[in-house]
């Protein structure tokens, strides 16, 4: 990921963003509530779809 794409529109830095960074603790807080892991993430806004 280079500087364009490291920050999200709104501000975020993708490189601290737990869903982003697919933590341990994200991925099991979304199982907990019975999310599909699958659509837990961010490529980052910017990215190519």
């Amino acid at each position: 990921m280079d500087d364009r794409t490291r920050f999200a529109v709104c501000g975020i830095d993708c490189m601290t963003c737990s869903i982003h960074l697919r933590t341990e603790e994200e991925l099991e807080y979304h199982k907990s509530h019975k999310r599909d892991l699958d659509k837990v993430r961010c490529d980052g806004c910017r990215s190519e779809p």
